[in-house]
């Protein structure tokens, strides 16, 4: 079983290297490497576009974020003296 197997493996693989070594398919298997390439090149200057534009927002968001933050907190930290000031009023 193994054995026809692996004869029926180097038939089909022997049946290929005949079929590339033609002239016809040859200049197809070369060709649609050819595509392939760029194909291949598109998509990685796709990633690459895709993750420094990414990467470019998330700084711009983590710069003006930072400072948009650090105001947040400084005013809720003012109205929390002012409520604990107004508090004390109301208790005495």
């Amino acid at each position: 079983m193994i054995q026809s197997v692996a004869v029926k493996f180097k038939m089909i693989s022997h049946a290929e290297d005949e079929l590339s070594r033609s002239a016809p398919y040859r200049d197809i298997i070369s060709a649609g490497r050819c595509l392939m390439k760029y194909w291949f090149d598109f998509w990685i200057a796709c990633f690459i576009l895709a993750g420094s534009a990414f990467a470019l927002i998330a700084l711009i968001v983590l710069v003006r974020g930072a400072a948009d933050l650090r105001q947040m907190f400084t005013r809720f930290e003012a109205h929390t003296r002012s409520d604990d000031r107004s508090a004390g009023d109301f208790r005495s």
